[in-house]
């Protein structure tokens, strides 16, 4: 992108423009490298998110450098979610079909559930209902191993003291 101070007074939308006129065909470029596919959305996303900074971002800021490292977050997030649904729907394929009970079934179990916080409720659903390890829980939650296990420690505590020690 050019010097800003050479080129003659534009407005904000009209900088955002040629800058998304100038960058996003190698933006585009460079996502599909990475994620092979949905590079036009990630790109969207990127820019989209770029026009709602541009008054961080333009004249002063770094447009290209920001663009392009959120279209990178974005497309190794997709490739990552992406494998990560790939190994659960193998895990899947692997085990036997059972039914879930419905909610109705044990409305104590699920009302002291429902009464934890949101980040004890997470942890329970993904290491209780989903089956994943500490590790992929900690990945999906964006934390460490130990907090996780601190959550569900927190989490079974917590349900104990609600339902009692007898209720398996």
């Amino acid at each position: 992108m050019t010097n800003p101070e050479t080129l003659p007074r534009v407005s904000r939308d009209e900088a955002f423009e040629a800058f998304l006129q100038e960058r996003y065909g190698k933006v585009v470029s460079a996502v599909r490298i990475i994620a092979r596919e949905h590079a036009e959305d990630i790109a969207q996303e990127a820019f989209a998110r770029a026009y709602t900074h541009w008054d961080k971002l333009w004249p002063e800021g770094n447009p290209v450098g920001w663009v392009h490292r959120v279209a990178t977050n974005l497309a190794l997030s997709l490739r990552t979610r992406a494998g990560r649904e790939v190994r659960a729907l193998a895990r899947l394929g692997k085990r036997t079909v059972f039914e879930s009970p419905a909610p109705d079934a044990y409305p104590e179990l699920h009302e002291a559930v429902a009464s934890l916080p949101a980040r004890q409720r997470a942890a329970v659903a993904l290491y209780y209902v989903l089956d994943l390890s500490i590790e992929d829980c900690a990945v999906a939650m964006k934390c460490k191993d130990g907090t996780v296990k601190r959550l569900l420690f927190d989490a079974r505590q917590a349900l104990r003291d609600r339902l009692g020690e007898d209720y398996r």
